[in-house]
């Protein structure tokens, strides 16, 4: 049936034309140019107009979906489950899906189309990619690590910058609104490889979302979230997102099988303006923290939130939140379940599980506890004065903190801290 899909969709691109308001009815060659150099309102305009398409052709190839599509199709209907992961209409007339195949060929290509249509229909999976602008981080060069995951700094230029976000950026409203587009201009943009299927179904199981996965398995975890926290370890600072979007791919665009609103954004941070670089050698690290971050996460209890807490107290929040935000970092690493004597148990539990020697084990117990006290009075409202002392107080624990975290992803089940310190553990 892919044959027929291709055979007759060669027949009618020839014979579309496209009424795109102020360009005017373009032939399907002009539209292929207008389609691919609008920019804003434009270009929601020219991506989503329905061909003028002759009634026999336009009857032929509803016939070819209907056939091709069957198993999923209920008077008249079927299930878009792509709606789930980009937005868009749940659920799509076949003869209404038939003028946006015309408008796609028209754009990609007769054969492309009727390749990914039949993939569907065959319940083959759709790759896309998760991107991101991220704050607190920056490169020389564009990077590429292991997972397919991809780094590149948006251009400085602000004619340029909006062809490397999502399309509702670009409207009255959007996001670039929240953050200011100097903000935008020069910072880091991410992609992630990803697959979601199958993409269609029957309209009743339209509320069962596709499953998603990356490199790295099923999304148990947002691929985004994995990699800002492996980010942030590695170069020992905070790194986070600040845009979020699914780029769908060419063919679900030129579908219109994506118009919701197609970002997200994190309110709660902001651009830092202290970027860390990232040099080539370290994405390896990252690489290999992702995978073991993955594959403990059910086992390492407390970790999402030391890891979470960690990075959060990297933050420049002022040094009496870092302070309390490091507090409950050390508190999800070492005290699971404890309710008494805290500052004595952290104080020794993360110093013979970091110490390799007395001398080691004895300078980390001091820092521990000593910012565990600070960090004990701020969280009863006293206020952490801004000295050298505190500042250098502050790192080293931070620094003490990372070092157990990275432990414990290279570990099993949590150890007991108290038969460790009496020398009964590993």
């Amino acid at each position: 049936m892919t044959g027929d899909l291709k055979e007759v969709l060669y027949s009618i691109v020839p014979q579309a034309t496209f009424d795109c308001g102020r360009f005017g009815v373009l032939q399907w060659d002009a539209y292929r140019i207008a389609y691919h150099n609008s920019t804003g309102i434009d270009s929601y305009i020219v991506s989503s107009v329905k061909p003028n398409v002759p009634d026999e052709l336009l009857a032929e190839l509803t016939d070819v979906l209907r056939t091709l599509l069957r198993d999923y199709t209920v008077d008249g209907r079927f299930g878009n489950k792509l709606a789930h992961v980009f937005g868009g209409t749940p659920e799509i007339e076949v003869a209404e899906f038939a003028l946006d195949a015309v408008r796609a060929a028209s754009v990609l290509g007769p054969d492309q189309m009727a390749g990914w249509i039949g993939n569907w229909a065959s319940g083959k999976p759709v790759r896309f990619r998760l991107c991101a602008v991220l704050s607190g981080l920056t490169v020389d060069d564009p990077l590429e690590m292991e997972g397919g995951i991809r780094f590149r700094n948006l251009p400085t230029d602000l004619s340029d910058v909006y062809a490397h976000l999502p399309p509702g950026l670009a409207l009255p409203g959007g996001g670039t609104l929240h953050f200011g587009l100097s903000q935008m201009m020069g910072a880091l943009r991410v992609e992630v490889d990803c697959e979601t299927g199958p993409s269609i179904c029957n309209p009743g199981k339209i509320e069962i979302p596709p499953d998603r996965t990356w490199n790295y398995g099923p999304m148990s975890v947002g691929p985004i979230d994995a990699l800002c926290e492996s980010l942030s370890l590695v170069c020992n600072g905070y790194v986070s997102s600040i845009v979020e979007w699914s780029d769908c791919g060419e063919e679900i665009r030129a579908l219109s099988l994506n118009l919701g609103s197609g970002y997200s954004f994190r309110r709660e941070d902001a651009f830092s303006s202290r970027a860390m670089k990232i040099a080539p050698g370290e994405l390896t690290e990252v690489h290999e923290i992702i995978g073991k971050r993955i594959a403990g996460i059910r086992q390492k209890k407390g970790l999402d939130r030391a890891i979470s807490r960690w990075m959060r107290s990297k933050r420049w929040i002022g040094h009496t939140d870092q302070f309390i935000e490091l507090r409950i970092a050390l508190e999800a690493l070492y005290l699971q379940g404890k309710r008494d004597e805290l500052g004595f148990r952290l104080a020794n539990y993360g110093a013979w599980h970091l110490g390799a020697n007395f001398a080691e084990r004895n300078e980390y117990r001091e820092v521990l506890r000593n910012a565990y006290g600070i960090a004990s009075n701020a969280v009863h409202a006293a206020e952490v004065a801004d000295t050298e002392a505190n500042r250098k107080l502050l790192a080293s624990a931070q620094d003490l903190c990372r070092k157990g975290i990275l432990k414990r992803l290279d570990e099993g089940e949590a150890p007991d801290w108290d038969e460790l310190i009496l020398g009964g553990g590993p």
